[in-house]
């Protein structure tokens, strides 16, 4: 996750943020945002990029052999012996998580194993 105080990002596309609604701070603040020559393009002019991440691509393959060769741990930190690996989700940055699966994060189904937020999808 990066700070726009930070650095912007260095190509143009798609990312994942969170914003900042200068007048609804109420308002969902976890979005995919586009960023186009060196402005981020959001829904209105009190909208305001905070944090930033890049969207990964997911190569399902991995993503599955990576669950399998982790179960013990990822069985473990959710407390529950009788997990399968069908029940989950991998994400690699917070704002990932956020974007993708807000409400499993809100209600205690994400636990940061090794370096992937596990996601157990119910």
């Amino acid at each position: 996750m990066k700070s726009i105080y930070e650095t912007k990002p260095a190509e143009d596309g798609r990312y994942y943020t969170m914003l900042d609604h200068l007048q609804m701070p109420e308002e969902n603040p976890f979005r995919i945002v586009d960023f186009r020559d060196s402005k981020w393009i959001t829904e209105d002019e009190y909208e305001k990029v905070m944090f930033w991440e890049e969207i990964t691509d997911h190569n399902e393959e991995y993503d599955k052999k990576w669950i399998e060769n982790h179960i013990d741990t990822i069985r473990s930190s959710f407390n529950d012996h009788s997990l399968g690996a069908h029940e989950l989700k991998l994400t690699v940055g917070i704002l990932e998580c956020l974007n993708e699966y807000e409400w499993f994060y809100l209600n205690g189904y994400v636990r940061l194993v090794d370096r992937y937020f596990v996601v157990r999808v119910v």
